[in-house]
């Protein structure tokens, strides 16, 4: 079954999934479009119109749709009401739906109903929540589709901020809207049977003489579907996303929580709950993995728990450090939603295999609170990388050193303001010749991405050489020869310009040179 709006990409104008989809639009206008391209789109649906509106004014559209409209209703498939108010408009959804019991809508697939927006300005949510339940598991019990149409010109404003927090209670909710003289459509989820869910934003066109809407050839998709998952009663999803704002819209089986403890509190023992807690920059690594230690002894071992960053925020050693506290996986800032969602598919029912330590201090992890970032004097470079050095082996994860040679036609400060550091454990120095970089935890082949970050012009515009040292053996030796130099000498200019460039606030590199075109004339002879 598809939705009356023509040139809809087809995953977001089906209608397959059994239970209540919402839409709202400005006018009866456009909501008698719908009921129209609607019944068109699917002739051999069996379809129930319900309307407030007087037949006449509901096929007052022109004789080529309304010879379209009457094939369908002879060959028996399409049905209409009218809806009279008995003036309790509170106890209106309750009537149609015992209305809807009587046999005649038995062999009924799809029902359109058109609302004024006035049905729900005196329903408060609660009340709301109980009806979209109540109408969810009657449709769905019954195996039928049905769309509310609601119209009225506060009606877009009215719904979204009543249902976006019920969005686990229907299928899909879309409004239409006036902005000045364009129309916009904008779908905000839809739930079907291949579990389809977007964020939609389209331009819409308008023909009132022949009732059409459809959307404008040059419109392209913002935001593309996203598929979400079907899972078991036996697997649920437990999301703790603490920033309201910016998240993504999960699937209707997942359940969202604002408090880490009510996520904790949910899970019972041996549990094969799903538990994805989203982490940023301002994470405490220490309290997340204590955190994910609690939760692994409360959950047992059939308890999976994924942490998913929404920014860049975690280290290597900080990963192992909560995957050893009982975390099944840590999913990368780049891993786009679609993807998640299938990771979190594949892990269902997995099992911890890992020993799942005592207390938190049982695991060892190096505080790099302790250590400098960015420029240190060579005395103090080669304490430091020493010192990592050391950890590094007994974590068993590879620190980089890159030996850079130095080109005196370009000042020393200028590289250093091409620079930024912006992880601790991470240092730079000079001699007279080089620039050393030490990277605490960098593999030799991220060492290239890893310098495209950390200074702003290629390498290779900026050094004669280079040279990358990435065992612990080869990195020890060329701190020794360091050492060693250093001992022959003190500290030369170069040394002593760099440490002041770094103290001074607002250091710039200078501008890239812009070419300047000149005109050769020549003399006549």
């Amino acid at each position: 079954m598809f939705l009356g709006i023509e040139k809809l990409e087809p995953c977001y104008s089906s209608l397959e999934l059994s239970g209540l989809f919402v839409i709202t639009a400005p006018s009866f206008s456009f909501v008698k479009s719908i009921f129209v391209q609607t019944v068109i789109e699917n002739p051999d649906t069996k379809t129930a119109l319900l309307s407030f509106e007087k037949r006449h004014k509901l096929f007052d559209v022109s004789p080529v749709i309304q010879q379209k409209l009457a094939a369908i209703y002879q060959d028996g498939n399409l049905f209409l009401n009218t809806v009279y108010l008995d003036g309790d408009e509170r106890r209106l959804f309750s009537n149609i739906k015992q209305d809807m019991d009587k046999k005649v809508f038995d062999a009924i697939d799809l029902i359109l109903i058109e609302f004024d927006q006035d049905c729900f300005s005196l329903i408060p949510e609660t009340a709301l929540n109980a009806v979209l339940e109540g109408w969810q598991n009657w449709l769905k019990r019954h195996k039928k589709t049905c769309v509310w149409l609601i119209h009225g010109d506060m009606a877009a404003s009215l719904v979204r901020n009543k249902f976006l927090t019920l969005n686990n209670s229907f299928n899909g909710l879309a409004n239409i809207e006036f902005d000045v003289s364009e129309i916009k459509y904008e779908l905000i989820f839809w739930h079907l049977h291949t579990s389809v869910q977007s964020n939609v934003l389209l331009n819409l066109n308008f023909q009132e003489a022949t009732q059409q809407l459809s959307v404008a050839e040059s419109n392209a998709l913002e935001l593309k579907n996203t598929v979400t998952l079907s899972l078991s009663k036996n697997n649920r999803v437990l999301v703790f996303h603490a920033k309201k704002e910016g998240r993504e819209i999960f699937p209707r089986e997942w359940e969202v929580f604002d408090s880490i403890d009510d996520v904790e509190m949910d899970i019972i023992s041996n549990s094969a709950t799903t538990i994805i807690i989203y982490i940023d920059a301002n994470i405490n690594v220490n309290a997340i993995a204590e955190k994910v230690l609690e939760l692994r002894k409360h959950g047992g071992m059939q308890l999976k728990i994924i942490l998913h960053e929404t920014e860049h925020c975690l280290r290597n050693i900080e990963e192992k450090f909560i995957l050893n506290s009982g975390a099944n996986l840590i999913v990368p800032h780049e891993v786009t939603f679609l993807r998640f969602e299938t990771i979190v598919y594949a892990m269902q029912s997995s099992y911890f295999m890992r020993n799942v330590p005592n207390k938190i201090e049982d695991i060892y992890q190096i505080n790099l609170n302790d250590y400098g970032k960015g420029y240190l004097p060579l005395g103090d470079f080669i304490s430091q990388v020493t010192s990592l050095d050391d950890s590094a082996q007994r974590i068993e994860t590879n620190p980089s050193l890159i030996k850079l040679t130095l080109n005196r036609a370009i000042p020393i400060e200028e590289i250093s303001a091409l620079i930024e550091i912006v992880r601790r454990g991470d240092i730079f120095t000079f001699t007279e010749n080089y620039l050393y970089l030490f990277l605490f935890q960098c593999e030799q082949f991220e060492v290239r991405k890893a310098l495209s970050h950390l200074i702003a012009l290629p390498i290779e515009d900026l050094f004669l050489e280079h040279e990358f040292f990435s065992y612990i053996d080869e990195i020890r030796n060329e701190i020794r020869e360091i050492a060693l130099e250093t001992r022959e000498k003190s500290e030369n200019d170069y040394q002593t310009l760099a440490t002041e460039h770094i103290k001074q606030k607002g250091a710039v590199a200078r501008k890239a040179a812009i070419p300047i075109f000149l005109t050769l004339k020549t003399s006549q002879p």
